[in-house]
């Protein structure tokens, strides 16, 4: 008989969607789980068996890169389709691990009504995002002595509905943060980008990641294999790590900076001195560029800090990265500023307002995710 090979599809927030709705909803979405996947698969499954956590599949043959690339696709077909149980809709966190899980996800305490109207929102960005598509508004990173080309263009996210309704970042990812749910997404944005980077051979892009999608694992399976046979393209693209959450392993975090940067990319540290855990995950993480977050020159030109404290914690960013830049410089007072604390870079609005990448004429529209939750909830 030949050898069994063994993947576990683990449902991430199954005791939270418990918790929010009941048990009878996790039930029914763990089973529409394991019907997604049986219907994905088919006869290529040998058995499968539900778990209390998710589903454990087994199969007999050898697969290359081909199936690995297809279980990608399907975390993505999982966590980008919102399951449907009765009036109540919402989004799986899935990951997918090489052996039998024999984990227990415990219970979860949450605030069911932040959670509840977190989902609503989660679903009306997918759903705005499966009708359109990701756009960008790009801005420089400009150098403090003026005498160099922008290190890089940051592409800052946009969702562009099917309507051409430009959907601002702040309607949607802080709900979809909170509910553990970025993974799909920035998997969308940084393919997008490298898309671009196909378009336009001659630019430097970045974009941001959140930290809980800084793990070495098979979301970034396919993007790590196309930096490796592109490295020209690699070289042109940086990957922004946010502070807003933490990654959820520090050492799956650090494998995946290193194979990163292994492919040419660059890697930075975003919104650095936010909290204390960007400058202890610099610090391991020996980044290419740190990012002073934008809170130190607006807390500066409201009276709540001093210049040297940002002096300071440029020169604490320097020991981390060759390269520092002082964000949320918006006035020529705030240049000086920058240019003083010995910061070689610097990006906010005197320079470049974010500007939507190729879109003319565009509504920028940042009520439609609340109309779209009042639908939802007529609906309902």
């Amino acid at each position: 008989m030949k050898p069994t090979n063994c993947l576990s599809v683990v449902i991430d927030n199954l005791p939270s969607i418990e918790a929010a709705y009941s048990e009878g909803m996790a039930v029914r979405t763990l089973f529409e789980v394991w019907r997604r996947i049986d219907s994905f698969f088919g006869s290529e499954i040998e058995t499968s068996e539900i778990e209390p956590w998710g589903i454990t599949l087994h199969f007999t043959d050898e697969h290359g890169f081909s199936f690995v690339r297809r279980l990608e696709d399907l975390l993505s077909y999982i966590s980008t389709t919102p399951v449907g149980v009765g009036k109540n809709k919402l989004i799986v966190a899935v990951s997918i691990r090489s052996s039998r899980s024999d984990e227990s996800l415990g219970s979860a305490k949450l605030d069911v009504e932040q959670y509840l109207e977190d989902m609503r929102t989660a679903i009306a960005a997918y759903s705005s995002l499966s009708d359109g598509k990701i756009i960008f508004a790009e801005q420089n990173i400009v150098s403090v002595n003026q005498s160099h080309a922008p290190l890089y263009k940051e592409c800052l996210v946009r969702i562009e509905d099917a309507d051409g309704n430009v959907i601002m970042p702040g309607a949607f990812l802080p709900a979809v943060e909170r509910l553990g749910l970025m993974r799909p997404i920035d998997r969308q944005v940084v393919r997008s980008v490298m898309d671009e980077l196909r378009r336009r051979p001659d630019v430097i892009l970045g974009c941001n990641v959140s930290g809980m999608s800084v793990s070495n694992d098979l979301w970034w399976h396919s993007i790590l294999r196309d930096l490796r046979h592109d490295p020209q393209l690699a070289r042109r693209l940086v990957i922004e790590i946010t502070e807003t959450l933490l990654p959820p392993n520090l050492d799956s975090a650090l494998e995946l900076v290193t194979a990163l940067r292994a492919t040419g990319c660059r890697v930075a540290v975003d919104d650095f001195g936010a909290g204390y855990s960007t400058i202890a995950f610099a610090r391991s993480a020996s980044p290419d560029i740190v990012k002073v977050d934008g809170s130190f020159m607006r807390e500066l030109n409201t009276g709540l800090s001093r210049p040297d404290l940002l002096e300071h914690l440029v020169m604490l960013a320097s020991h981390f990265a060759p390269h520092v830049v002082v964000e949320g410089v918006e006035t020529e007072a705030d240049f000086l500023v920058a240019k003083r604390s010995g910061a070689n870079w610097c990006q906010g609005y005197l320079f470049t307002p974010p500007a939507l990448l190729g879109v003319r004429n565009k509504q920028v529209n940042t009520t439609l995710i609340s109309r779209k939750l009042s639908e939802m909830k007529m609906i309902d």
